[in-house]
């Protein structure tokens, strides 16, 4: 198993938050090491087509998906850390976690929206590839 981060689909993030977001990603795989499924980026603030001018201080909206679900206690501390971003680039990192088989199969129709929209409108940053 092997994780892929797709630099391609940072294109759409501003260039001064780029950097912190790398880093994120970094330590999300770093952390979830066996765990990690994918990553995905939904800028819940500002509609896809305006994401090059999104505000500066607009959160960027993480979705965590993992094989289980993670503790508490590590749920918490990256949720705490996408925070710390803010202060490095006046942009903060929202983690969202789900599990694998809760993001395939939905248990409400407001999750399974959340899905469809984070399917159409959402960026693929990190996915695994069975090697």
């Amino acid at each position: 198993m092997t994780l892929i981060q797709h630099d391609h689909a940072l294109d759409s993030t501003d260039p001064a938050v780029r950097p912190c977001l790398v880093d994120y990603l970094q330590h999300l795989q770093n952390t979830l090491t066996q765990t990690l499924a994918e990553v995905r980026m939904l800028d819940s603030n500002t509609p896809p087509e305006q994401r090059t001018r999104r505000a500066q201080r607009a959160a960027l909206d993480v979705v965590v998906i993992t094989d289980v679900p993670i503790s508490d206690d590590i749920r918490q501390m990256l949720f705490d850390d996408g925070r710390t971003f803010f202060l490095r680039c006046s942009q903060q990192v929202s983690p969202s976690f789900w599990t694998l088989g809760s993001y395939r199969h939905p248990d409400s129709a407001r999750a399974a929206a959340f899905v469809e929209r984070l399917e159409q409108n959402g960026v693929l940053l990190v996915s695994r590839t069975e090697s």
